[in-house]
């Protein structure tokens, strides 16, 4: 399947995408993050969908488990979420969201930004479980999409 037949067939991440939009269009941009997070977790678990809020993101050293992070949101077991309430999505906030993925063994991810206008979109997936046939539906690298209209 090509890369773009990929992501557009990427139900769970379109969801929540939408999801994101329309809170985003019936609230202010850059509200506290915390009430992002609260919001798109209950507008997910409304359509089924399993949320976490706060997820420990850990790794295995040396036969101790260290917790390396917190992702914003863990969706459905596959997705991790960062939010952000910022002028725009630097390359800082998609790799610590690479780094997330990968530790947590997700299969893809998004950066979300509630601080403008738009909503700001940053895609990632976990190339490594792409090659072990792990099921993810599309490659890694990023599909920016600054300029959402909410």
């Amino acid at each position: 399947m090509a890369y773009h037949e990929e992501v557009a067939n990427d139900v769970l991440t379109e969801t929540i995408i939408g999801k994101a939009i329309d809170i985003h269009k019936n609230t202010a941009p850059g509200l506290r993050e915390s009430l992002y997070q609260e919001l798109l977790c209950e507008a997910l678990r409304d359509e089924g969908i399993a949320c976490e809020m706060e997820h420990s993101i850990e790794i295995e050293y040396a036969g101790r488990t260290v917790t390396t992070g917190r992702a914003d949101l863990w969706i459905a077991d596959t997705v991790v979420v960062e939010l952000k309430v910022v002028k725009q999505i630097t390359d800082e906030h998609y790799n610590q969201l690479g780094r997330y993925v990968k530790a947590a063994d997700a299969t893809r991810g998004l950066v979300l930004n509630f601080g403008s206008a738009t909503v700001g979109i940053r895609r990632y997936t976990n190339f490594e479980l792409l090659e072990a046939g792990e099921g993810v539906e599309a490659v890694e690298g990023t599909e920016d999409r600054e300029g959402i209209e909410a």
